[in-house]
C-alpha cells in the first residue's frame, strides 16, 4: 500500500502539532477544575445505609457493664510503662523517704561557696562598630573572660557602665567614674 506524499505530510502534521496540542489542552481542562483530587460526585449519588448520628448521647448510650468491659480491655491492652528516669530506685525500695529529701537542709559541703565580686578598674568605654571597655587596663569585649569565672556580658556606651556574669548566673554592674 502507497502513501501519497500529501496524506503523509497530513498524518506527519496531525502527530507533530495536532497531537500535542490536544493533549495540554486535556491537562488544563483537568487542573482548571482542581484535577481529580477535587473531583467529586454528583448531589444525591452516594446513597447511605443508616442515617448519621444526631448528637453525643447517640454515640456514647453504652450501659454501665459495656463501660466496664471496655475499662477491663484497655488495662489488659495496655503496653508495660518503662521505668520513670525522675524516681529513683532508692526511693522505690524504700531505703531512702521521699519527705526527708524534700525537708532537709543541705550540708556545708552541698552548699555554694559565696562569689567574691571582683574590684576591677574600669577606665574607659568606647561605642562603635564593635563596644569595647578598658578593663585592667586591658582591651575587652563582650564575651571575653575578664577573671575566673566572669566574663563581659554588656558595654552600655550612653550610661557608661558594664555588666559582668558569673558562671553561676551572678551578674555585677560596674560604672565608670571620671
Amino acid at each position: 500500500m502507497k502513501i501519497s506524499r500529501r496524506a503523509a505530510s497530513c498524518v506527519t502534521l496531525v502527530l507533530q502539532v495536532v497531537a500535542p496540542a490536544l493533549l495540554v489542552a486535556g491537562i488544563r481542562a483537568i487542573s482548571i477544575h482542581g484535577g481529580p483530587a477535587r473531583a467529586s460526585a454528583a448531589p444525591g449519588a452516594l446513597q447511605r445505609d443508616q442515617p448519621a448520628p444526631a448528637g453525643p448521647e447517640e454515640v456514647l448510650s453504652l450501659s454501665d457493664g459495656e463501660i466496664d468491659q471496655l475499662r477491663l480491655a484497655s488495662t489488659l491492652s495496655a503496653t508495660p510503662i518503662s521505668r520513670n528516669p525522675f524516681v529513683s530506685s532508692a526511693i522505690k525500695s524504700g531505703e531512702v523517704d521521699i519527705k526527708t529529701l524534700l525537708v532537709e537542709e543541705p550540708t556545708e559541703d552541698e552548699r555554694p561557696a559565696a562569689i567574691e565580686i571582683p574590684e576591677i578598674e574600669l577606665t574607659s568605654i568606647a561605642d562603635g562598630r564593635e563596644k569595647i571597655a578598658v578593663i585592667n587596663g586591658r582591651v575587652s569585649r563582650i564575651g571575653d573572660t575578664i577573671l575566673d569565672g566572669w566574663t563581659l556580658r554588656e558595654i552600655d556606651a550612653g550610661d557608661q557602665f558594664i555588666v559582668l556574669h558569673h558562671s553561676t548566673g551572678v551578674e555585677q554592674e560596674y560604672a565608670l567614674t571620671r
